[in-house]
């Protein structure tokens, strides 16, 4: 059970907004996250269970004793928002770690219609960031080959500039 009573916050999968504002797909979701954040205010579990869980949330943190005191006379509520926020990004550095993976963005790639422009400026943040040791297994797996068929396949004008921009850093290296 999750820290709101639900699966909700401890599966990172259910992090991500799968419709942006224009209906496509995204690859994160703060959105969601806000929503969740105020989803687990409302679903306050006992205070015996905010104790304990903040508890973990304290040693996780490695708080000195002086701080630790002072946080444990914190109002049940804002232990829980404390508590319930740091799950939050534990999910989103998982995410992220995901997200920087060649093998997440191949399979991206390979959902074609799935793609959006907003998926690509992120990819293209990632290849710039990254040298040819990244660079050459995305190659490999055919991610290369992925980012032309979406190019040639699309025909949204957004998406095809999108995709120049991620084939031009290819063209830097």
């Amino acid at each position: 059970m999750g820290l709101c009573g639900s699966q909700e916050l401890e599966d990172p999968n259910l992090m991500r907004n799968t419709n942006g504002p224009s209906g496509s797909r995204t690859v994160t979701g703060r959105t969601t996250k806000r929503a969740m954040l105020q989803s687990a205010e409302e679903n306050m579990p006992s205070h015996k269970e905010i104790e304990k869980k903040f508890e973990q949330f304290l040693n996780k943190m490695s708080f000195k004793k002086d701080v630790r005191t002072q946080m444990k006379t914190l109002p049940d509520a804002k232990k829980w928002k404390l508590i319930v926020q740091q799950n939050l990004n534990e999910s989103d550095t998982a995410e992220e770690k995901e997200i920087d993976s060649h093998t997440f963005w191949v399979t991206e790639l390979q959902k074609q219609n799935t793609i959006s422009a907003t998926d690509l400026r992120k990819l293209r943040v990632v290849l710039s960031a990254h040298n040819d040791s990244w660079l050459e297994p995305f190659v490999a797996d055919k991610g290369l080959e992925a980012l032309i068929e979406v190019n040639a396949t699309q025909e949204n004008d957004d998406l095809q500039l999108e995709c120049l921009r991620c084939l031009k850093i290819f063209y830097k290296q």
